[in-house]
């Protein structure tokens, strides 16, 4: 099996590449040796924070369906692609006419082979989610602020009401003056800057270490947010949280509407950047990590017989 795990700093993309590019020619020779394999991890992947304004703002459309389809393929360049598809859909901001609708996202797995963008949403089969879609067939991922933009619906097992949880699976609690209030019981795996919202400490009001980022650098503390107690405000469910849509959507005016791709089509627009950035002048990715990146753990090979 060959893995490759790709973080994104745009910043500092051509230095990246070719540190990547190195790490696999060398590193899947060794391992080959010694029958290991090792995830390369250059830099953690940072997103700028979206609000729900922002979310709203930024999209081309805002849907919520069924996944009912995943499929990852190569492109002529043997990059791997990932082609998600939708139905049972619902348009809740924008125009769309299409019963399906096919995302397409950069990294995916065929057969062993697995490129993984980090901070790029996962998909469930038969799950239901609620997106806002920007770029689709430009942007290696075509959601508003990458797994920001995506919402799972989900049943609650005490009450057997409809409940909306993030990408992580962090119960969403309301959305209050543009701030989306949510539980932080699950880190999401890119670094996220610039959040203000209200964030719920759901082991307590605890005051302190917040865990780290996905490339073990000290997270915020929590006292960056305002902690709430969970008894504040209570799990919003999908009809409260489609209701708030729909309104927000209506004021706005979608000018660039939703765009379906087809499965295997990796035709992208003339002079396109869709694959070093995250969305032509505004990337969502644009600060650097200030501090190095952990050295890769490596087990040592085992020692030849002219060794021992």
């Amino acid at each position: 099996m060959s893995i490759r795990k790709i973080n994104h700093d745009f910043k500092n993309q051509p230095t990246f590449r070719r540190l990547l590019s190195f790490a696999l020619q060398v590193f899947p020779r060794v391992l080959m040796l010694s029958g290991l394999f090792m995830t390369v991890q250059a830099f953690a992947t940072t997103l700028v924070y979206k609000n729900f304004d922002d979310l709203v703002k930024e999209a081309d459309g805002i849907v919520m369906g069924r996944v009912a389809g995943i499929e990852s393929k190569y492109n002529p360049e043997r990059e791997i692609y990932t082609f998600v598809t939708f139905d049972q859909l619902e348009v809740l901001g924008g125009s769309y006419a299409g019963q399906t609708l096919t995302l397409r996202f950069k990294g995916g797995q065929v057969d062993n082979n697995i490129s993984q963008i980090v901070g790029s949403p996962e998909f469930r089969l038969n799950e239901q989610v609620v997106l806002f879609v920007e770029g689709n067939g430009q942007h290696m991922v075509p959601l508003v602020g990458w797994t920001q933009g995506m919402f799972r619906v989900s049943k609650d097992a005490a009450t057997g009401r409809q409940v909306i949880l993030d990408h992580e699976g962090n119960r969403v609690l309301g959305v209050q003056a543009s701030e989306i209030i949510k539980e932080q019981s699950v880190q999401p795996a890119a670094h996220i800057v610039g959040q203000r919202g209200s964030l719920v400490n759901t082991a307590s009001e605890n005051k302190g270490a917040a865990g780290s980022t996905d490339n073990n650098s000290p997270a915020p503390p929590a006292t960056t947010s305002r902690v709430i107690s969970l008894t504040q405000l209570p799990t919003i469910t999908s009809e409260s949280f489609v209701g708030m849509l729909r309104k927000s959507a209506s004021a706005k005016a979608f000018q660039r509407g939703l765009k379906s791709v087809t499965v295997g089509d990796f035709t992208l627009p003339a002079n396109s950047n869709a694959d070093s950035s995250v969305g032509g002048t505004k990337p969502a990715v644009v600060v650097p990590e200030s501090h190095p990146p952990a050295p890769p753990q490596r087990k040592p090979l085992p020692k030849s017989q002219d060794q021992r």
